[in-house]
């Protein structure tokens, strides 16, 4: 959506986005005394609506000037950046306040090769094995901390199959999950996951 007028983006925006969230305009940025991070790329949003205009033409046959109406498309395209590429901007996302799990955030502390954890895109949740970096929205953006943790756990099971961990994919596989292996993968991380909620109910 954009941050401004908090309307979200239809159409062809959403495939042209990368990320959910909210977007804003240099402009805006500016005017809300923030500034675009160092090395941030903007993305395009196009805007655009049909309307009708009175064009003057005159008929072949009489040679009398008439009035018709045509429809038209104005089309215009913006420059916009993700919230999470602006610093000084506080995000008007409604967020759920959650204690965090004690024993699952030591399994993080623990993962000691674990992949970076950002939380760019409120509305997706992916392991990327060519950047190695797992993305889950963040915690209050759950309405249940059970389901943030299934969620990141789900994730980095995926991250231990990188070739510099346990190597479940192979050095050449760019995206594993277009492979034939996808479905291994899968079932790999969601038995990897399950397991850790397992061992919480224990330790409660």
């Amino acid at each position: 959506m954009n941050y401004i007028t908090r309307k979200p983006y239809t159409g062809i925006n959403v495939l042209l986005l990368s990320k959910g969230g909210e977007y804003l305009t240099f402009k805006q940025i500016q005017q809300l005394g923030g500034k675009v991070k160092k090395g941030a790329k903007a993305e395009i949003v196009v805007f655009f609506k049909p309307y009708t205009k009175i064009i003057e033409e005159e008929d072949p046959e009489t040679g009398e000037i008439i009035e018709n109406e045509k429809e038209l498309l104005v089309l215009r395209y913006y420059h916009v950046f993700h919230l999470s590429d602006t610093e000084g901007i506080p995000s008007k996302l409604k967020k759920i306040k959650h204690n965090p799990i004690k024993e699952a955030e030591k399994v993080i502390e623990k993962y000691k090769t674990a992949p970076p954890i950002i939380h760019d895109d409120p509305n997706a949740a992916y392991y990327n094995p060519v950047e190695d970096i797992i993305n889950v929205p963040e915690k209050g953006f759950f309405e249940n901390i059970h389901d943030y943790y299934s969620t990141l756990f789900h994730e980095v099971i995926h991250s231990t199959g990188h070739p510099k961990r346990l190597g479940r994919f192979k050095e050449d596989e760019e995206d594993i999950f277009g492979s034939e292996t996808y479905s291994l993968e899968e079932l790999v991380a969601e038995i990897g996951c399950a397991t850790f909620g397992y061992n919480f109910t224990l330790t409660r």
